[in-house]
Formats: structure tokens, sequence, C-alpha cells
């Protein structure tokens, strides 16, 4: 044991010992080991550093994963309804929802696209989806003014997808991170738009985007855990 002059740290297998008890080498604990607050914790809690002090926490259990409402309903959307990203009416409701309790939830979509035809040679359509929690005041493929986008979200707010000629199909994926502070369950309803077009696509018209008819159409969320700054003890 080595006690550095004028600092008062304590050195075990060293002697610059650099904080106030310095070990270089492996610990046995006996008995219990306190926190900042002078607490040994309890069976299932974990020493987690928090305001820049390590103190004994529980766990926050987490949910399984929850899966979505997939719209069953048939709608068109003509793409020649398609109007600019960030208008007033830009995302119609597609009938697809998800509902989550409190707390931190990433959001997973896969939705197959379709058009009732081929598009023409040298074209595209990109279609963008994003969420409100608002609830829609029109049934899904009708639009409506848009509530705006949720101010749940953490990062991004939209998931694209694109179906490019001369292809009828394409695939929009994605996730969508949000935090939940209503205190209750809300309900994240899901909207699209055509907002890009690639060439002259005429009449056609995306036919039921993120609805069952098509099948391979999913939404299910997990919980978001937020990684500490420093690893974990657990009491057992």
């Amino acid at each position: 044991m080595h006690i550095a002059s004028g600092k008062g740290n304590v050195g075990i297998g060293t002697t610059v010992p650099t904080q106030n008890l310095d070990i270089n080498g492996s610990i046995r604990l006996r008995d219990q080991l306190f926190d900042a607050a002078n607490n040994s914790g309890v069976n299932g809690q974990v020493l987690i550093k928090t305001g820049g002090v390590a103190l004994w926490e529980s766990i926050p259990s987490v949910s399984p994963s929850i899966t979505g409402t997939i719209c069953s309903s048939s709608y068109n959307f003509p793409i020649a309804t398609a109007v600019t990203l960030g208008a007033s009416n830009n995302f119609n409701y597609t009938g697809t929802s998800i509902t989550v309790p409190t707390g931190k939830w990433v959001i997973t979509d896969s939705f197959l696209l379709g058009f009732g035809a081929t598009l023409p040679a040298e074209t595209s359509c990109w279609e963008h989806f994003t969420i409100s929690h608002l609830p829609p005041v029109a049934a899904p493929g009708v639009f409506q003014t848009f509530p705006g986008i949720t101010t749940d979200v953490i990062g991004s707010p939209l998931i694209s997808g694109v179906v490019v000629s001369p292809s009828t199909f394409g695939l929009a994926n994605g996730q969508i991170i949000v935090n939940s502070t209503s205190g209750g369950t809300r309900t994240y309803y899901l909207r699209t738009s055509l907002p890009t077009l690639g060439g002259t696509i005429g009449n056609l018209s995306m036919i039921s985007p993120a609805t069952s008819n098509w099948g391979g159409t999913t939404i299910l969320c997990i919980s978001h855990i937020i990684s500490h700054e420093i690893g974990v003890m657990i009491l057992v």
C-alpha cells in the first residue's frame, strides 16, 4: 500500500495513485457496495452513473414488441393529387396505426408499394410516410388538412420508398423513433404522400399503400433503450 504525499491518494499495487483509491489488480468484495447516496441497493438493481455520480437504480421494465393495426380497406391514391412536401394537406391517412405506452419506442415499418399497371419507361415515383398522433378526420385515401408530424419524433420523421419503371412494385421500409410522454397509451396514425415524381406518369394510381391488400405490410415497435455512460454492476 502506498499513500501519495500531499494528496492523500491510496495506491494498492501502484506507487502513483491517481484517485482517492487506486487499485492495480483484482478486487474481492465480501460485503456491500454503497453508492453516492450511501445506499447499498437491493437485489436486481444496477449501478449507473447519473449526474456525475454512481447510484443504484432499478432496471426499467421492457415491454415486448407491439404490433400495429394494418388497414384492410382498398383505396387508390391518384398521382394527380400529389402535392409538395410541407403543404398543409400533403399526407393522407393510410388506415394503419400503432398504439404504444409511455416511453421511447422504435417504430419499424415495411410496406409494399404497387401500381395498377407498369410505370411508363424512364419514370419513377417516390412515396413518403410519416406519423401523427392526432386522429384522422377522413377515411383512408381521402386528402384532408394535415395536422402535422408528431412532435414526439426523435430524428427523422420520414420513411420513404420508390417504384422505378418498368416495375409495378416497390418497397418502403425504415424506422421512426418516438418519445411518448402522454402518461398513458398513445396512438400514432400512419400517413402517406407522393411528393416526388420522375417523368410523365399519367393517370396511374398507387393502390392501397400500407394496407393488408398487398401482403408484406408490417408495423411494429420495440422499446428504445438509451445506453448509459458507464457499464453496470448488477445486484443478484
